[in-house]
């Protein structure tokens, strides 16, 4: 039906405040870091099957059923719960002044690209990126520590640029990294 203004608003003005207190997360879209967090937000697409692969090569195939009902389970509440939060992504709202272009940025272009055609043009509350990779990244650090430390830099990396890039709000990308973590400890007494 559209986005609620009124939460809208509310996340619009916690990221705005959020910025106000440390105005140098504003600022820390410069060149070498926009590029790099404009690029691992372009990663998430592929995390989570090179999270599988990581399993079946590190020779942990017994974690598959763990690992999948961790990240499908952590993804798809993102999606239930996105029914109760109808916002618009704030990189598409003109007066966030933080989700213009960075001129140079041809990472920046693609990831705009690939939203405008795949995305469905709203937040995803929880965000579903940030929830489904450091899913994937919770459940490597328990069965390979090593792997897992490396998905766990790529996934703080992703929560980082979802939030920095504008494709996401601060509480959708905290609240994404909660879920994952609350579905991961969960899911440990099943498997």
């Amino acid at each position: 039906m559209g986005p609620d203004e009124r939460i809208q608003n509310r996340l619009l003005a916690a990221d705005a405040k959020l910025f106000a207190a440390f105005p140098r997360l504003a600022r820390s879209r410069g060149a070498f870091w926009a590029a790099y967090l404009e690029t691992a937000y372009l990663i998430c697409y592929p995390m989570v099957p090179l999270g599988f692969g990581v399993l079946l090569l590190a020779h942990h195939s017994a974690a598959t059923n763990f690992y999948w009902t961790v990240v499908v389970s952590a993804s798809d509440l993102c999606f239930l719960c996105t029914i109760f939060v109808p916002a618009m992504p704030p990189r598409v709202l003109a007066e966030d002044p933080a989700s213009r272009k960075v001129a140079g940025n041809e990472v920046r272009s693609l990831n705009l690209e690939v939203l405008n055609r795949g995305s469905i043009q709203a937040v995803t509350f929880p965000s579903a990126h940030v929830a489904s990779t450091m899913a994937a990244a919770l459940v490597l650090l328990r069965v390979s520590p090593a792997w897992g430390a490396v998905f766990l830099i790529a996934g703080v990396s992703i929560a980082l640029g979802a939030f920095l890039g504008r494709y996401h709000y601060a509480w959708d990308v905290a609240a994404g990294a909660l879920l994952a973590a609350g579905v991961f400890l969960a899911s440990q007494f099943a498997f």
